[in-house]
Formats: C-alpha cells, sequence, structure tokens
C-alpha cells in the first residue's frame, strides 16, 4: 500500500542568504526551532520504505535552490543552531538517512509561484521504535541559496507499507 504524508514551516522574514551545511528552519532561535513531524499510520505492519521525497517552496527563486533533508526516528532535540546557523544536533542516534532535492532546475524552475520536485528514487527502510508514530525531519541547504522573506517550505514524504 502506498501512502504521502505532508508537513511544512514558514522559515523567518528575512532574506539572509544560506550557506552550504546551514539548517533551513521556522525560527532563528536554537531553543524554538520546530522539526518537521509526520505522524505515521502503520496500517497494522512493522515497517514502511521511504520511495521519495517532494519539496515545495512558495517563492520561485530556483538559484542554487538545493536542499538535503534529515530524517529521524525520534526527535532529533533542539539542533544547536536556529535558522541559517550551521545544521547541528546534539545526537545522531536517531538519524535514518538523507534525501536529496535540488530545485534549482526541472520543469517548475523559477517559472511559476512556487516550485517543487521530486527526489530521486529511493529506498529507505523505516521501523520505528515501539509505541512511536513519528518520523521527524530538519532541511539543510546544500548550496549557497538567499530565499525569500517568510517563504514555505512543504516536504511530502512517499512511503510503501512492508
Amino acid at each position: 500500500m502506498l501512502f504521502t504524508i505532508t508537513q511544512s514551516f514558514t522559515r523567518p522574514a528575512n532574506t539572509t542568504a544560506y550557506s552550504a551545511g546551514d539548517l533551513v528552519a521556522n525560527n532563528t532561535t536554537a531553543g524554538d526551532v520546530s522539526p518537521l513531524t509526520w505522524g505515521i499510520n502503520h496500517f497494522g505492519k512493522a515497517g514502511f520504505m521511504i520511495r521519495a521525497a517532494q519539496l515545495y517552496k512558495s517563492s520561485n527563486v530556483a538559484t542554487a535552490a538545493a536542499f538535503k533533508l534529515h530524517l529521524f526516528t525520534a526527535t532529533p532535540g533542539t539542533p544547536t543552531n536556529g535558522d541559517n546557523g550551521a545544521l547541528a544536533v546534539a545526537s545522531a542516534a536517531d538519524y535514518l538517512d538523507a534525501i536529496a532535492v535540488d530545485l534549482s532546475s526541472g520543469a517548475f524552475a523559477g517559472g511559476t509561484t512556487g516550485i517543487a520536485k521530486r527526489s530521486a528514487a529511493t529506498a529507505i527502510g523505516v521501523w520505528l521504535p515501539q509505541g512511536s508514530n513519528k518520523l521527524f525531519g530538519l532541511l539543510e541547504a546544500t548550496a549557497g541559496y538567499t530565499p525569500v522573506s517568510g517563504e514555505t517550505f512543504r516536504v511530502a514524504l512517499e512511503c510503501e507499507v512492508l
């Protein structure tokens, strides 16, 4: 059975350029950053596969719009830095994997209100801890990217029940 789960956030109201390796998040204060959090319905099964990720952003800025979605099976806790600081977490114990999504080219790049792109096909097996029904994510800029103030990012994970 295939299913898609979606989460979104709005980045701060500034246009400060990101460097490669910077966290793209909802708040500039590390303690106030909320990771992406997806509720998962296991459909009575033990696990699922993430087959791809789709990233949408509300602006049409495509130059250097390349990102990496880092996934965790438990909350990554408070990042060391807030939005636009180097991505770092206190512990990688629950780190699952990362999916790269490059919006800097493609059919929707630069010519629409927002741009979206699906990642290359992937196969990430997920078995959440006992009693958990959540998956968590943090977004990293992988190139120098100049955002639009208050830009919204939406991340959809395309999944398959095992």
